[in-house]
Protein backbone atom coordinates (compact mmCIF):
# COMPACT_ATOMS: atom_id res chain seq x y z
CA UNK A 1 0.00 0.00 0.00
CA UNK A 2 1.45 3.52 -0.79
CA UNK A 3 2.22 5.23 2.00
CA UNK A 4 3.46 9.00 0.77
CA UNK A 5 1.71 11.25 2.66
CA UNK A 6 0.58 14.90 1.86
CA UNK A 7 0.26 17.77 4.30
CA UNK A 8 -2.70 19.93 3.14
CA UNK A 9 -1.49 23.21 1.13
CA UNK A 10 -1.88 26.24 3.31
CA UNK A 11 -5.05 28.27 3.76
CA UNK A 12 -3.06 31.48 2.47
CA UNK A 13 -3.43 30.25 -1.11
CA UNK A 14 -6.34 28.81 -3.24
CA UNK A 15 -6.65 24.79 -2.40
CA UNK A 16 -6.06 22.74 -5.34
CA UNK A 17 -8.68 20.24 -6.08
CA UNK A 18 -7.52 17.07 -8.37
CA UNK A 19 -10.98 15.72 -8.51
CA UNK A 20 -11.30 18.88 -10.90
CA UNK A 21 -8.18 18.07 -13.16
CA UNK A 22 -10.36 16.20 -16.12
CA UNK A 23 -12.36 19.27 -16.55
CA UNK A 24 -9.85 22.20 -17.41
CA UNK A 25 -11.29 22.78 -20.81
CA UNK A 26 -15.10 23.02 -19.17
CA UNK A 27 -13.35 24.80 -16.61
CA UNK A 28 -12.26 27.82 -19.12
CA UNK A 29 -15.28 28.01 -21.09
CA UNK A 30 -16.99 28.70 -17.83
CA UNK A 31 -14.28 31.31 -16.82
CA UNK A 32 -14.61 32.98 -20.10
CA UNK A 33 -18.42 33.22 -20.28
CA UNK A 34 -18.76 34.35 -16.93
CA UNK A 35 -15.78 36.90 -16.65
CA UNK A 36 -17.50 39.91 -15.73
CA UNK A 37 -19.80 37.98 -13.10
CA UNK A 38 -16.70 36.50 -11.44
CA UNK A 39 -14.68 39.91 -11.30
CA UNK A 40 -17.76 41.81 -9.65
CA UNK A 41 -18.26 38.76 -7.16
CA UNK A 42 -14.40 38.00 -6.38
CA UNK A 43 -13.93 39.66 -3.29
CA UNK A 44 -17.37 37.70 -1.50
CA UNK A 45 -16.54 34.79 -2.79
CA UNK A 46 -12.93 34.81 -0.88
CA UNK A 47 -14.68 36.39 1.97
CA UNK A 48 -16.99 33.17 1.80
CA UNK A 49 -14.34 30.31 1.16
CA UNK A 50 -12.23 31.97 4.30
CA UNK A 51 -15.60 31.92 6.89
CA UNK A 52 -15.85 28.38 5.55
CA UNK A 53 -12.37 27.73 6.44
CA UNK A 54 -12.60 29.53 9.69
CA UNK A 55 -16.04 28.72 10.60
CA UNK A 56 -15.03 24.62 12.37
CA UNK A 57 -18.03 23.43 14.10
CA UNK A 58 -16.96 21.61 16.90
CA UNK A 59 -18.54 18.63 19.04
CA UNK A 60 -19.32 21.77 21.77
CA UNK A 61 -20.86 24.08 19.31
CA UNK A 62 -23.46 20.77 18.26
CA UNK A 63 -24.15 20.01 21.66
CA UNK A 64 -24.96 23.50 22.66
CA UNK A 65 -27.61 23.68 19.48
CA UNK A 66 -28.66 20.56 20.07
CA UNK A 67 -29.47 20.76 23.89
CA UNK A 68 -31.26 24.53 23.00
CA UNK A 69 -33.68 22.63 21.18
CA UNK A 70 -34.45 20.01 22.77
CA UNK A 71 -35.13 22.18 26.03
CA UNK A 72 -37.50 24.37 23.64
CA UNK A 73 -39.36 21.55 21.86
CA UNK A 74 -39.22 18.77 25.35
CA UNK A 75 -38.85 16.23 21.76
CA UNK A 76 -35.18 13.56 21.60
CA UNK A 77 -32.90 15.04 18.68
CA UNK A 78 -34.25 11.77 17.10
CA UNK A 79 -37.67 12.90 17.23
CA UNK A 80 -36.33 15.93 15.56
CA UNK A 81 -34.61 15.26 12.91
CA UNK A 82 -37.11 12.41 11.82
CA UNK A 83 -40.11 15.34 11.79
CA UNK A 84 -37.14 17.57 9.96
CA UNK A 85 -36.43 14.82 7.05
CA UNK A 86 -40.66 13.98 6.63
CA UNK A 87 -41.54 17.90 6.60
CA UNK A 88 -38.65 18.46 3.95
CA UNK A 89 -37.53 15.32 2.16
CA UNK A 90 -35.20 17.22 -0.09
CA UNK A 91 -32.82 16.96 2.91
CA UNK A 92 -31.43 13.56 1.85
CA UNK A 93 -28.12 13.81 0.08
CA UNK A 94 -28.63 11.92 -3.29
CA UNK A 95 -27.40 13.10 -6.59
CA UNK A 96 -29.05 12.55 -10.32
CA UNK A 97 -28.56 13.71 -13.29
CA UNK A 98 -29.74 12.42 -17.17
CA UNK A 99 -26.04 11.36 -17.47
CA UNK A 100 -22.91 11.00 -16.06
CA UNK A 101 -21.54 13.43 -18.63
CA UNK A 102 -23.27 16.46 -16.30
CA UNK A 103 -21.89 15.43 -12.89
CA UNK A 104 -19.07 17.79 -12.64
CA UNK A 105 -22.01 20.53 -13.75
CA UNK A 106 -23.30 19.89 -10.60
CA UNK A 107 -20.26 19.64 -8.69
CA UNK A 108 -18.90 23.21 -9.94
CA UNK A 109 -21.99 25.06 -8.75
CA UNK A 110 -22.60 22.82 -5.52
CA UNK A 111 -23.95 26.05 -3.02
CA UNK A 112 -23.61 23.38 0.07
CA UNK A 113 -19.58 23.48 -0.03
CA UNK A 114 -18.61 25.78 -2.74
CA UNK A 115 -15.15 24.80 -3.32
CA UNK A 116 -15.19 21.70 -1.60
CA UNK A 117 -12.43 22.51 0.44
CA UNK A 118 -13.14 20.00 3.03
CA UNK A 119 -13.34 17.25 0.87
CA UNK A 120 -9.69 15.53 0.78
CA UNK A 121 -9.02 13.30 -2.52
CA UNK A 122 -8.34 9.54 -1.18
CA UNK A 123 -5.33 9.38 -2.47
CA UNK A 124 -3.99 12.43 -0.88
CA UNK A 125 -5.70 11.46 2.36
CA UNK A 126 -2.33 11.97 4.66
CA UNK A 127 -0.85 12.93 8.23
CA UNK A 128 -1.91 16.29 7.80
CA UNK A 129 -5.35 15.99 7.50
CA UNK A 130 -5.97 14.73 10.70
CA UNK A 131 -6.54 16.32 13.88
CA UNK A 132 -3.27 16.23 15.70
CA UNK A 133 -3.90 13.97 18.55
CA UNK A 134 -4.74 11.40 16.18
CA UNK A 135 -1.54 11.73 13.44
CA UNK A 136 -0.64 8.50 13.63
CA UNK A 137 0.50 6.49 10.16
CA UNK A 138 -1.58 3.56 11.04
CA UNK A 139 -4.86 5.89 11.38
CA UNK A 140 -3.93 6.86 7.75
CA UNK A 141 -3.26 3.63 6.51
CA UNK A 142 -6.49 2.20 8.10
CA UNK A 143 -8.87 4.93 6.69
CA UNK A 144 -7.53 4.30 3.12
CA UNK A 145 -8.17 0.93 3.79
CA UNK A 146 -11.48 1.55 4.95
CA UNK A 147 -11.65 3.31 1.50
CA UNK A 148 -11.26 0.55 -0.80
CA UNK A 149 -14.66 -1.09 0.35
CA UNK A 150 -16.74 2.62 -0.24
CA UNK A 151 -18.79 2.17 -3.32
CA UNK A 152 -20.43 4.34 -6.09
CA UNK A 153 -24.16 3.54 -5.87
CA UNK A 154 -25.88 3.80 -9.88
CA UNK A 155 -29.59 3.02 -9.97
CA UNK A 156 -31.48 3.62 -12.80
CA UNK A 157 -35.13 3.11 -11.60
CA UNK A 158 -37.51 4.95 -9.51
CA UNK A 159 -40.03 2.32 -7.90
CA UNK A 160 -44.12 3.55 -8.05
CA UNK A 161 -44.59 2.30 -5.02
CA UNK A 162 -42.26 5.27 -3.35
CA UNK A 163 -44.43 7.10 -0.85
CA UNK A 164 -44.96 10.62 -2.23
CA UNK A 165 -43.40 12.10 1.10
CA UNK A 166 -40.52 10.03 0.65
CA UNK A 167 -37.20 11.28 -0.82
CA UNK A 168 -37.66 11.65 -4.63
CA UNK A 169 -41.45 10.55 -4.35
CA UNK A 170 -41.72 12.90 -7.01
CA UNK A 171 -39.80 10.72 -9.53
CA UNK A 172 -41.90 7.58 -8.96
CA UNK A 173 -41.70 5.47 -12.17
CA UNK A 174 -38.93 7.27 -14.02
CA UNK A 175 -35.63 6.10 -15.09
CA UNK A 176 -33.75 9.28 -13.70
CA UNK A 177 -30.13 8.34 -13.25
CA UNK A 178 -29.57 8.34 -9.20
CA UNK A 179 -26.58 8.23 -7.44
CA UNK A 180 -25.59 7.71 -3.92
CA UNK A 181 -22.62 5.85 -1.55
CA UNK A 182 -22.32 2.62 -0.01
CA UNK A 183 -19.99 0.28 1.68
CA UNK A 184 -19.72 -3.36 1.45
CA UNK A 185 -17.86 -6.61 2.42
CA UNK A 186 -18.20 -10.15 2.23
CA UNK A 187 -19.71 -12.13 5.05
CA UNK A 188 -18.08 -15.34 4.08
CA UNK A 189 -16.77 -17.31 1.63
CA UNK A 190 -17.12 -16.83 -1.64
CA UNK A 191 -19.14 -19.22 -3.85
CA UNK A 192 -20.06 -19.09 -7.56
CA UNK A 193 -23.81 -20.05 -8.96
CA UNK A 194 -25.54 -19.53 -11.94
CA UNK A 195 -26.60 -16.12 -13.05
CA UNK A 196 -30.02 -14.89 -12.01
CA UNK A 197 -30.29 -12.10 -14.27
CA UNK A 198 -32.35 -12.59 -16.79
CA UNK A 199 -31.67 -11.80 -20.40
CA UNK A 200 -27.70 -11.01 -18.78
CA UNK A 201 -25.93 -7.86 -20.69
CA UNK A 202 -22.50 -9.65 -20.20
CA UNK A 203 -24.00 -13.24 -22.04
CA UNK A 204 -27.07 -14.22 -23.02
CA UNK A 205 -26.06 -18.05 -22.43
CA UNK A 206 -25.65 -20.08 -19.25
CA UNK A 207 -22.88 -19.03 -17.24
CA UNK A 208 -21.48 -18.54 -13.59
CA UNK A 209 -21.08 -15.67 -11.23
CA UNK A 210 -19.62 -14.89 -7.82
CA UNK A 211 -20.97 -13.60 -4.70
CA UNK A 212 -22.44 -13.03 -2.38
CA UNK A 213 -20.85 -9.29 -1.71
CA UNK A 214 -23.39 -7.30 0.86
CA UNK A 215 -24.00 -3.57 0.62
CA UNK A 216 -25.03 -0.91 2.74
CA UNK A 217 -26.89 2.33 2.07
CA UNK A 218 -29.81 3.97 2.61
CA UNK A 219 -33.27 2.69 2.18
CA UNK A 220 -34.29 6.54 0.61
CA UNK A 221 -31.44 5.32 -1.77
CA UNK A 222 -32.78 1.89 -2.62
CA UNK A 223 -36.39 1.68 -1.38
CA UNK A 224 -37.32 -2.21 -2.57
CA UNK A 225 -36.78 -4.88 -4.37
CA UNK A 226 -38.09 -3.33 -7.93
CA UNK A 227 -35.60 -0.67 -7.60
CA UNK A 228 -32.46 -3.16 -5.81
CA UNK A 229 -32.27 -5.33 -9.12
CA UNK A 230 -31.68 -2.05 -11.32
CA UNK A 231 -28.67 -0.69 -9.01
CA UNK A 232 -24.61 -1.47 -9.73
CA UNK A 233 -22.33 -0.46 -7.21
CA UNK A 234 -18.88 0.56 -8.68
CA UNK A 235 -15.62 -0.47 -6.74
CA UNK A 236 -12.28 1.94 -6.76
CA UNK A 237 -13.62 5.29 -8.06
CA UNK A 238 -10.85 6.97 -6.80
CA UNK A 239 -9.53 9.60 -9.14
CA UNK A 240 -11.62 11.08 -11.53
CA UNK A 241 -8.79 10.54 -14.47
CA UNK A 242 -9.49 7.06 -14.07
CA UNK A 243 -13.09 5.97 -13.94
CA UNK A 244 -13.04 3.52 -17.23
CA UNK A 245 -12.62 -0.04 -16.59
CA UNK A 246 -13.52 -0.35 -13.16
CA UNK A 247 -15.57 -3.48 -11.44
CA UNK A 248 -19.28 -3.43 -11.32
CA UNK A 249 -21.18 -5.39 -9.42
CA UNK A 250 -24.51 -6.18 -9.75
CA UNK A 251 -27.08 -5.91 -6.71
CA UNK A 252 -30.00 -8.98 -7.31
CA UNK A 253 -32.12 -7.88 -4.13
CA UNK A 254 -32.86 -6.22 -1.15
CA UNK A 255 -32.08 -8.32 2.37
CA UNK A 256 -32.68 -5.76 4.85
CA UNK A 257 -34.70 -2.73 4.60
CA UNK A 258 -36.16 -0.38 7.44
CA UNK A 259 -37.93 3.09 7.46
CA UNK A 260 -36.85 3.90 10.65
CA UNK A 261 -32.73 3.88 10.30
CA UNK A 262 -33.52 4.44 7.03
CA UNK A 263 -31.26 1.46 6.02
CA UNK A 264 -30.83 -0.97 3.52
CA UNK A 265 -28.33 -3.80 2.72
CA UNK A 266 -28.02 -5.20 -0.90
CA UNK A 267 -26.99 -8.33 -1.93
CA UNK A 268 -24.84 -8.33 -5.16
CA UNK A 269 -22.98 -10.44 -7.32
CA UNK A 270 -19.88 -10.12 -9.96
CA UNK A 271 -19.02 -11.75 -13.32
CA UNK A 272 -15.10 -11.20 -12.14
CA UNK A 273 -13.73 -13.73 -9.79
CA UNK A 274 -10.91 -11.34 -9.35
CA UNK A 275 -12.80 -8.60 -7.56
CA UNK A 276 -13.95 -11.28 -4.83
CA UNK A 277 -10.17 -12.12 -4.12
CA UNK A 278 -8.97 -8.46 -4.01
CA UNK A 279 -11.99 -8.03 -1.51
CA UNK A 280 -11.25 -11.23 0.26
CA UNK A 281 -7.18 -9.94 0.36
CA UNK A 282 -8.17 -6.57 1.37
CA UNK A 283 -10.43 -7.95 3.68
CA UNK A 284 -7.48 -9.04 5.55
CA UNK A 285 -5.23 -6.50 5.01
CA UNK A 286 -7.55 -4.32 6.90
CA UNK A 287 -8.29 -6.44 10.23
CA UNK A 288 -4.29 -6.67 10.11
CA UNK A 289 -4.09 -2.78 9.98
CA UNK A 290 -6.86 -2.41 12.52
CA UNK A 291 -5.39 -4.21 14.89
CA UNK A 292 -2.07 -2.53 15.08
CA UNK A 293 -3.68 0.34 15.69
CA UNK A 294 -2.65 0.54 19.74
CA UNK A 295 -5.00 2.00 22.92
CA UNK A 296 -3.64 5.27 23.14
CA UNK A 297 -4.00 5.89 20.15
CA UNK A 298 -7.95 5.51 20.00
CA UNK A 299 -8.17 7.39 23.20
CA UNK A 300 -6.26 10.71 21.81
CA UNK A 301 -8.70 10.78 19.02
CA UNK A 302 -11.70 11.28 21.17
CA UNK A 303 -14.91 12.78 19.40
CA UNK A 304 -13.06 12.04 16.06
CA UNK A 305 -15.69 11.31 12.73
CA UNK A 306 -14.71 10.43 9.06
CA UNK A 307 -16.71 10.32 6.22
CA UNK A 308 -16.14 8.68 3.11
CA UNK A 309 -17.64 9.32 -0.15
CA UNK A 310 -18.42 10.07 -3.43
CA UNK A 311 -20.30 13.67 -3.51
CA UNK A 312 -22.40 14.47 -6.42
CA UNK A 313 -20.95 11.11 -7.87
CA UNK A 314 -17.70 12.08 -8.43
CA UNK A 315 -14.38 10.30 -6.88
CA UNK A 316 -13.91 8.92 -3.66
CA UNK A 317 -13.39 12.05 -0.89
CA UNK A 318 -12.57 11.55 2.66
CA UNK A 319 -14.21 14.67 5.12
CA UNK A 320 -12.75 14.67 9.35
CA UNK A 321 -14.83 16.19 11.42
CA UNK A 322 -16.27 15.57 14.82
CA UNK A 323 -18.74 13.15 16.07
CA UNK A 324 -21.12 15.15 18.73
CA UNK A 325 -23.57 12.18 20.01
CA UNK A 326 -25.56 9.32 19.15
CA UNK A 327 -29.73 8.68 20.26
CA UNK A 328 -32.02 5.48 20.37
CA UNK A 329 -34.47 5.37 17.55
CA UNK A 330 -38.01 3.74 18.67
CA UNK A 331 -36.52 0.29 16.31
CA UNK A 332 -33.17 0.40 18.88
CA UNK A 333 -31.10 1.97 16.34
CA UNK A 334 -28.40 4.00 17.31
CA UNK A 335 -28.91 7.83 15.26
CA UNK A 336 -25.88 9.35 14.96
CA UNK A 337 -24.87 13.25 14.38
CA UNK A 338 -21.52 14.72 13.88
CA UNK A 339 -20.20 17.27 11.57
CA UNK A 340 -17.78 16.01 8.98
CA UNK A 341 -18.76 17.45 5.72
CA UNK A 342 -21.18 15.95 3.00
CA UNK A 343 -22.64 16.76 0.07
CA UNK A 344 -25.51 15.14 -3.16
CA UNK A 345 -24.16 12.06 -3.56
CA UNK A 346 -23.08 11.15 0.10
CA UNK A 347 -25.98 9.67 0.92
CA UNK A 348 -25.15 6.22 2.18
CA UNK A 349 -21.34 7.01 3.01
CA UNK A 350 -19.74 5.01 6.03
CA UNK A 351 -19.40 7.21 8.89
CA UNK A 352 -16.35 5.99 10.87
CA UNK A 353 -16.41 7.17 14.61
CA UNK A 354 -14.68 7.07 17.73
CA UNK A 355 -17.50 8.31 20.80
CA UNK A 356 -16.54 7.71 24.74
CA UNK A 357 -20.56 8.41 24.98
CA UNK A 358 -20.78 4.59 23.44
CA UNK A 359 -19.98 1.31 25.40
CA UNK A 360 -18.75 -1.57 24.41
CA UNK A 361 -17.98 -0.63 20.59
CA UNK A 362 -15.41 -0.54 18.71
CA UNK A 363 -13.94 2.68 17.78
CA UNK A 364 -14.04 3.04 13.95
CA UNK A 365 -14.87 -0.47 12.96
CA UNK A 366 -18.75 -0.80 12.33
CA UNK A 367 -19.84 2.23 10.16
CA UNK A 368 -22.64 4.56 10.81
CA UNK A 369 -24.47 5.37 7.81
CA UNK A 370 -25.12 8.66 6.56
CA UNK A 371 -28.67 9.68 6.29
CA UNK A 372 -29.36 13.09 5.54
CA UNK A 373 -28.15 16.77 6.97
CA UNK A 374 -30.80 18.75 9.30
CA UNK A 375 -30.41 22.54 8.23
CA UNK A 376 -31.58 23.42 12.06
CA UNK A 377 -29.21 21.80 13.75
CA UNK A 378 -26.59 22.42 11.54
CA UNK A 379 -25.52 18.86 11.80
CA UNK A 380 -25.32 15.67 9.89
CA UNK A 381 -27.49 12.38 10.94
CA UNK A 382 -26.18 8.80 10.19
CA UNK A 383 -28.04 5.45 11.56
CA UNK A 384 -26.53 2.18 12.81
Amino acid sequence: MDLSYHLPPTFSRKPSNPILDGYTNHLMKEKLMGAKSSTANAASTETKKNKKISDVVTARDLEDRSRSLVQKTGKSLTCLLGEAMKLNPDRHEMEWCSNLITLWNSYIRCTKNPGHFNFIPVYQFGLGHLPASCRDRRMVAYIRALSRFTVRILTRHTSIHRPSYFPCGNMRGTDKLRLATGFAWIPGKITDMPCPIENCPYNRRSHRVYGHIRIMTNKHVVYDQFEAAQTRAQFFYDNANNSRGLPVVQCISLDYSIMDSDMAYLNCITHDSNLCAILQEEMEELKTTYNSIPLDIWQSCEDLSVVISHPHGMAKTVSVGSHHSFDVTPTRAHAHYYSSATCPGSSGAPVFYVSRREKGAHPMWIPAIHSFHCNILQMNCGFK
